[in-house]
Order: structure tokens, then C-alpha cells, then sequence
């Protein structure tokens, strides 16, 4: 069995640990059809390690972000215990394997949510909609979104104190990492640059609260995330 093979083997286990019982089934049931290809046992297939080891993971996300993606990326960033390396034209998640698999996931969850709500908006905003409402709406959303993981965040079952050492473990873990993969990186804040529209900002705000994500914390850091949206 090739590395490339084993290597989606153990992200398919990860997902099956999800608490979306359809995505957890689907990730199983791919995980036995390329176990079974290849003639390996799962039970011989340890995440053990992989779950402790910094590593990461990249994506394409093309020349420039959009406003969205920047919304998204500093959530990950912030609320799912990951460090993203931008490297145009790719986007490096820097973590654990569990937590850049979950953090992976939320941001091309989130920065696709919040393009939907505001294209549906656009069309019945209709010759009112600006690019500025546009950054407004994506702000609004970002706020949203940040309020309901702080009040989840606070009522986590770890206690507070423990909560923070454990995640300053992992950001120590983290820079290590990030400085052997590139010594000359820079932090730079990908902020949205707009002039305010408070209706705008408030219509974004509402969308991003409607956005559910819940993430759950055992001995480490977050460890699963399911995300969904309000009807």
C-alpha cells in the first residue's frame, strides 16, 4: 500500500469520528473500500501518532483571497487551534492532523456559506447592493460567526485555566513547527477594509449567528466539529 493510500486511510478514520452521523458513515464506509483495495487491515492502522504530530496540509486557493476566505480563514484561525501559512497561490494549515482535517473543513464551510447569504441577498437588494455592502455583509458574518464560538468556547467542560495551557502547548508546538517549514514568515492580519453600513453589517451579523458549529474538547484540543445551518 503506497503512503498517499495509508495517509487517506487515516483522514477517512478522522472524519468517522465525526459527530454528523452521515458524514461519519460515508468517511467509514470509504475507509473499508480503500482498506479492502489495498488488502489491509484496519485495526492494524494506529492514529495514535499522527494525532500528536505538528504537520500540514494545503490547499489552493488561487492568486488573491476573496474577502470571505479572509472572514473565514482568521475564524480557523482563531477558534480551531491551527496556524494558516499563506503561500500564494496555496494556503498551508499548520497543525495537528485531526485539527487541520476540522479546520480545513469549517473554512470552505464558512467562506461558502457566507458567499451563499450574501449572493441571496444581492439578488433582492437588486441595484442597492454595493461592493461595499458586500464587505459589510462579510464583516457582519464574521462577528456573527465569532460570537457563538466564544459563548461555546466558554461553556466548554475543561475548565478555563486547563483549556488555555492546552492550547498554549499546541501554538508553541505550532511556531516550532512553522519556523523549521519557513523561517522568514511574517504574521500579518488579513483585515476587511470598509466604510461601515450599519444595515448591512447587522444583516451579515444575523446570518453568521444562524451559522452552527460545535466543536467538542477531550484531552487535547478541539478534537470534532460539526457544522450545519438553521432552518
Amino acid at each position: 500500500m503506497t503512503d498517499t493510500a495509508l495517509d487517506l486511510i487515516k483522514k477517512l478514520l478522522r472524519l468517522s469520528q465525526s459527530p454528523n452521523a452521515h458524514e461519519a458513515a460515508l468517511a467509514m464506509e470509504k475507509a473499508f473500500a480503500l482498506a479492502a483495495k489495498h488488502q489491509i487491515d484496519l485495526d492494524s492502522v494506529s492514529l495514535d501518532d499522527d494525532e500528536r504530530r505538528i504537520v500540514y496540509e494545503a490547499t489552493r486557493e488561487g492568486a488573491r483571497l476573496s474577502h470571505s476566505k479572509k472572514m473565514a480563514m482568521g475564524i480557523t484561525a482563531t477558534f480551531f487551534n491551527v496556524t494558516p501559512l499563506l503561500c500564494r497561490p496555496h494556503v498551508k494549515w499548520i497543525g495537528t492532523a485531526s485539527d487541520v482535517t476540522i479546520a480545513i473543513y469549517v473554512y470552505g464551510y464558512l467562506w461558502r456559506t457566507c458567499d451563499r447569504c450574501a449572493l441571496e441577498w444581492k439578488h433582492a437588494a437588486g441595484r442597492r447592493w454595493t461592493a461595499n455592502r458586500h464587505r459589510n455583509f462579510v464583516a457582519g458574518f464574521s462577528y456573527g460567526v465569532s460570537s457563538r464560538l466564544r459563548k461555546q468556547t466558554e461553556e466548554l467542560s475543561l475548565s478555563p485555566a486547563a483549556y488555555g495551557l492546552v492550547l498554549a502547548r499546541e501554538e508553541a508546538r505550532r511556531d516550532s513547527y512553522l519556523h523549521d517549514l519557513a523561517p522568514d514568515t511574517k504574521s500579518v492580519t488579513l483585515a476587511l477594509k470598509y466604510r461601515r453600513d450599519p444595515g448591512a453589517l447587522m444583516r451579515g451579523y444575523e446570518k453568521g449567528r444562524q451559522t452552527e458549529i460545535h466543536h467538542s474538547v477531550g484531552g487535547s484540543a478541539v478534537a470534532a466539529a460539526q457544522i450545519g445551518e438553521r432552518t
